[in-house]
């Protein structure tokens, strides 16, 4: 019996032994860095959903007039990927107009041919009006959801925020 080395069938083991070992640690680390894609995208997806609700709000909050580009109801403005957007009046004859584009994102401008993207995916926007005060202003609901990314398992988020807007009569 040689006692300075190893046998074949040892040295198989071994080998074998570290293969099971680096499959699980690679597979614990491929599972691992997805989650962490996925958190990431979440984050990111929330930061730019209340970036943009906060946007909405501040807009909405000081404008003279809102308009839906689609001519409806004001009573409940539903923005999605297929519409023409949003368009806000400010005391100084200012507008600023709203858009979510094919891609998800959600688009401001000075001129509806003059967008530029702030951010997503956004599938819908609805500013709902609660009530409407004669003399005083109105009251708003905004709601902002975000679209599902399936690629990274992310869930769509909702944020609601009530708004009142003391210029709009």
């Amino acid at each position: 019996m040689n006692n300075k080395g190893f046998t074949l069938i040892e040295v198989l083991v071994a080998l074998m032994l570290m293969g099971i070992v680096v499959l699980m640690v690679s597979d614990d680390y491929d599972n691992s860095i997805r989650y962490w894609h996925s958190v990431v995208k979440l984050s990111d997806m929330r930061q730019y959903a209340r970036y943009n609700m906060q946007a909405i709000c501040e807009d909405v909050r000081y404008a003279t007039d809102v308009e839906d580009l689609e001519d409806n109801d004001i009573i409940d403005l539903r923005m999605t990927p297929n519409t023409l957007g949003l368009e806000l009046t400010f005391n100084d004859g200012t507008k600023k107009y709203y858009k979510i584009l094919n891609d998800r994102e959600l688009a401001v401008g000075d001129a509806i041919t003059n967008l530029r993207s702030v951010g997503g995916p956004i599938a819908e926007v609805v500013i709902r009006r609660i009530r409407y005060y004669s003399s005083v202003g109105t009251l708003y609901e905004i709601t902002l959801r975000t679209a599902d990314i399936y690629y990274h398992s992310v869930p769509s988020i909702e944020l609601k925020q009530f708004v009142f807007a003391p210029n709009i009569r």
